[in-house]
């Protein structure tokens, strides 16, 4: 054992022992199992400095707390014990101590711990969902056969129902071995592209999001490119050519007698005038009585086609993929489709089998024309360029059939469009491992994602005038040639990070960021266009510069920052969606979802009880939830939801504010 070896792994825990230990002990203590992953806790420093802090400020909670999690670290339980009893002491937060000491003597001292469980839920502090649970798994972990009745979820979830408002609300439920389960009712809530992350829209719906197609400019020519004569005759041809090859003829349903009425109506009330080969296609058939004509999209009729626009149902994430900042299309001509996942402009008019909709764009970008053809979808991260317009698309599937490149499959025809949409077989995207010295970056290249184990020289980005998305992971980089190009998404993951070289940057919209070592923010307060910032797995050397980014729409953190955040009272003044990173429990999601609407009522409901089960104890779930159900940092019985207290009205009583900033 060399001497370095010796001082770290026995001299130098012997001292910290030394040092902190006032008494022994003799009851084994488990770190391991039980919940623990669910525990929440901070990153701590190494447990030597850890001690040494703690020690230069005995009377500081947050130092002993974090010898506690050091200790932890170092798989020293005892020692943990003992430095979150002096947290608790030195007047630190009781939610996240009285949990953890719980944890700790869960299998030594059951009274107490169950004890200390009651003081982390009566704190608050986001623990309260979680404190429960542990007490009831606590209670009925010495019972045999344990079995949870997971028909007791189905009212449950009527209750829940019933209590939802009018608005788009998620609704998430965990249910724990042991029959305990907390429920969680948020408005405005929306599912992440990540797992382990929550997004939270503020405001009202519909509020502006920053939408990465919102450019100056339209499309370079506006004429639309297709042809309403031609249009016909070649839906016509392409039905006649199907008939060679099925051997029967496919009858359209007839056309909609009141189609002109209700176009000048969609072009009244919404500002929408099909194009006009679209148009004329409705005079040969009100759509293809779910034929599957286009590439196998069934064509729409007229009255579905105005459903779609009014209802647009594909977009209830709209919200969260923006914050992504649209990624880079690579099909069809640069700069053909607006980066934006919907658009006003964008009009359904056939559905796929796999949530996807072929739809006309009437609001195209530089490189577009009005009427040309995309594919939008829930499960797309983009719209994806087709063709020009209706008129080339039906070209395209006419020139198929003819030229033989189709299968048939009991009737179905699958057909080869040979590639449509694709200017060639460059896709844009340029994939380095190592050095850009060889690689193939020009003026197609539209993304690069590179990594090298060292330092990466980015001097050949240069030659990419069309560069729109970045991904580095490397051990250091001079950004300064990122400045040379309209690069709109950055994700940095490197060792040593400067952000000084992106100062100034002209297009620069969305960032996020991973370094071991704390960043500087202050040269993104001159990125003039950003608009969303990911720091969730970065350590930030000063949070209050985020009160500087005027058009900062989007925010992801980890629920630590956010708790800093709100300590120093600056917010992003633009701010239009918060997201929590991590993997938190529905208490936690709750007081953080209502610490950002401060300034409205709180809006995150939580619920917390038991299922009946078999071979445990059997509590009864109530058959109707209260018609406004209490905050999670309310106090819930074990086993019941919270009730409508005596003298309110059959109202619950008032919530209690969610606890300020630096609550665990």
């Amino acid at each position: 054992m060399t001497g370095r070896t010796l001082t770290d792994k026995v001299l130098m825990p012997l001292l910290v022992r030394t040092a902190v230990f006032t008494g022994k002990f003799g009851v084994p203590l488990r770190t391991s199992g039980f919940h623990k992953e669910r525990l929440p806790r901070p990153a701590s420093a190494p447990l030597p400095q850890a001690v040494a802090a703690a020690l230069a400020a005995r009377r500081d909670g947050t130092r002993w707390l974090g010898v506690a999690f050091a200790a932890l670290d170092a798989d020293f339980p005892h020692l943990a014990l003992t430095a979150l009893d002096r947290a608790l002491a030195a007047g630190a937060d009781p939610a996240v101590p009285e949990l953890w000491r719980a944890w700790l003597l869960r299998s030594v001292d059951t009274g107490e711990a169950l004890a200390a469980l009651d003081r982390a839920a009566a704190a608050g502090g986001g623990v309260t969902g979680l404190a429960r649970c542990l007490q009831g798994t606590m209670h009925q972990l010495a019972e045999r056969d344990l079995n949870v009745d997971l028909k007791a979820l189905r009212p449950l979830l009527h209750a829940l129902e019933r209590s939802l408002p009018d608005e788009a609300t998620a609704v998430e439920l965990d249910v724990h071995a042991a029959g305990w389960f907390e429920a969680l009712t948020a408005p405005g809530v929306r599912g992440s592209h990540r797992r382990n992350q929550i997004v939270h829209v503020l405001g009202r719906p519909g509020d502006p999001c920053g939408d990465p197609g919102d450019v100056p400019g339209g499309p370079d020519d506006p004429t639309e490119a297709g042809d309403p004569a031609e249009a016909p005759r070649l839906l016509r041809d392409y039905l006649r050519l199907r008939a060679d090859v099925l051997g029967g003829e496919e009858a359209l349903p007839a056309s909609d007698p009141e189609r002109a009425d209700r176009f000048a109506s969609l072009a009244r009330e919404y500002g929408t005038a099909l194009p006009a080969d679209l148009r004329a296609l409705y005079d040969v058939g009100d759509g293809d009585g779910d034929l599957g004509l286009l590439d196998g999209f069934e064509w729409f009729t007229v009255s579905a086609l105005e459903d779609h626009l009014v209802n647009r149902w594909w977009t209830v994430d709209i919200h969260e993929n923006a914050w992504i900042d649209g990624a880079v299309s690579d099909s069809g001509p640069h700069a053909a489709v607006r980066r934006s996942h919907d658009r006003p402009g964008w009009i359904p008019f056939a559905y796929g089998s796999s949530l996807d909709h072929l739809a006309v764009d009437l609001d195209p970008a530089e490189n577009g024309r009005p009427g040309q053809v995309i594919r939008i979808g829930t499960r797309r991260p983009y719209a994806e360029y087709v063709a020009d317009s209706v008129t080339s698309l039906l070209r395209g599937h006419v020139e198929a059939l003819r030229r033989g490149r189709f299968t048939d499959g009991d009737g179905y025809l699958k057909i080869d469009l040979a590639g449509m949409g694709r200017e060639d077989d460059h896709d844009g995207a340029c994939h380095v491992r190592g050095t850009l010295d060889d690689a193939d970056i020009g003026e197609r290249t539209l993304t690069l994602d590179a990594r090298a184990n060292g330092a990466l020289d980015l001097a050949a980005v240069r030659n990419a005038p069309l560069l729109r998305q970045a991904r580095l992971l490397c051990g250091s980089a001079d950004l300064a040639p990122l400045n040379d190009v309209p690069v709109r998404t950055l994700d940095l993951d490197l060792r040593a990070l400067d952000l000084a070289p992106l100062a100034g940057h002209a297009t620069l919209r969305t960032v996020t960021l991973k370094a071991p070592h704390a960043v500087d923010l202050k040269p993104l307060l001159t990125v003039g266009q950003l608009n969303g910032l990911d720091l969730s797995q970065a350590t930030v050397r000063d949070i209050t510069v985020l009160g500087g980014l005027r058009r900062l729409r989007h925010l992801s953190l980890r629920y630590e920052q956010w708790q800093e955040l709100w300590a120093t009272g600056v917010a992003p003044p633009a701010l239009t969606v918060a997201i929590l990173d991590g993997d938190h429990s529905p208490s936690t999601r709750a007081e953080w979802l209502n610490q950002l609407t401060t300034t409205q009522a709180p809006t995150a409901r939580q619920y917390i009880g038991a299922f009946p089960t078999t071979g445990g104890v059997n509590t009864r779930v109530p058959d109707r939830l209260p018609a406004r159900p209490a905050l999670a940092t309310q106090r819930a019985t074990p086993g019941r939801l919270p009730r409508p207290g005596p003298g309110s009205g059959g109202r619950p009583p008032a919530p209690r504010r969610p606890r300020g900033p630096g609550t665990g």
